[in-house]
């Protein structure tokens, strides 16, 4: 146990190496080889590593700009537009406020409909007793179905002719 490891094949002495068996010989060149290859192997892995390291903070380093802190335009700033300015300053969330007056299309009158559905409930939703009657204020929908348009078609035709007087 005290003896040194030799590092290599050139530190064995030429008694202990003749004195080897022939397939341990064998087997220390091949391991030997096998050695060499990993090792090459690992040099350009390592080579490759660098260069996608370095590719990688360039385009970490892409990312992270934006309008504040580069010459790009705010309009190119990914996912930071109008939301982030909200969540800034404490402005409203999008869509109508409280109190705001709505703005809705004008119903068509009844006349002008194509059909006219009426729906009546038929139990309360309540108790679940039998209705009756009528409603003078119903609340509608109108569906506005607007029809395909047919395309309109023009042909142009220019035609060629032969000159009679000289074949032109």
């Amino acid at each position: 146990m005290g003896k040194k490891v030799p590092d290599s094949i050139t530190e064995i002495s030429q008694g202990d190496w003749e004195k080897t068996p022939e397939s341990v010989k064998r087997l220390i060149a091949n391991l030997i080889e096998k050695i060499e290859q990993l090792s090459s192997r690992i040099a350009v892995l390592e080579q490759e590593h660098a260069a996608l390291k370095a590719e990688y903070q360039l385009l970490k380093e892409q990312l992270m700009q934006n309008s504040q802190n580069s010459s790009k335009p705010p309009s190119q700033d990914l996912g930071k537009g109008f939301k982030a300015k909200a969540k800034q300053k404490g402005l409203k969330k999008p869509g109508g406020q409280p109190g705001h007056q709505g703005h809705q299309r004008p119903l068509y009158p009844p006349e002008q409909c194509q059909s006219v559905q009426d729906y009546y409930p038929e139990t309360c939703i309540q108790c679940g007793e039998s209705l009756n009657g009528e409603d003078s204020a119903p609340y509608r929908v109108q569906i506005v179905e607007i029809p395909k348009v047919p395309p309109q078609v023009d042909e142009h035709r220019f035609h060629c002719l032969e000159c009679e007087h000289c074949s032109a």
